[in-house]
């Protein structure tokens, strides 16, 4: 399953249904929940991979990206945005992968939208989908 866990509600109506949009399409290929949480700290504790989304995080290609998340998909893998100050040292301590979406700097809101499309493109790269072309 894939957790999609970001600090905040989102407030921009385009980017809700956008988001909402994207897990409609990712739930016809994998499991997928969205928590709208005020703190990280009570699911880094969860069994799964903790992936922080992080500017300083490793960048991957959207194939390289597919081949990756391939790899972790038997287990639960949650993905953190952070909020507009992004994660402390001691919680990005606790997570077993930094990921950057981009070296440009999102809202984090935006960030949420982005790495909504980015799943569901790459599980449309391994089902084999005209989706990436």
């Amino acid at each position: 399953m894939i957790h999609l866990v970001a600090i905040g509600k989102l407030r921009e109506r385009y980017i809700r249904e956008g988001v909402d949009y994207y897990l409609k399409l990712i739930k016809r290929w994998c499991p997928v929940k969205e928590w709208e949480v005020d703190r990280i700290e009570n699911f880094l504790v969860r069994d799964g991979y903790h992936v922080l989304l992080d500017e300083r995080g490793k960048l991957f290609d959207s194939l390289s990206f597919s081949r990756w998340l391939q790899e972790r998909l038997k287990i639960d893998i949650y993905f953190y945005i952070g909020g507009a100050d992004g994660f402390g040292n001691e919680v990005k301590k606790k997570a077993d992968f930094l990921l950057s979406l981009s070296p440009l700097t999102f809202p984090h809101e935006l960030a949420r939208l982005i790495l909504a499309e980015q799943i569901y493109r790459a599980l449309s790269i391994l089902k084999g989908t005209p989706y990436h072309r």
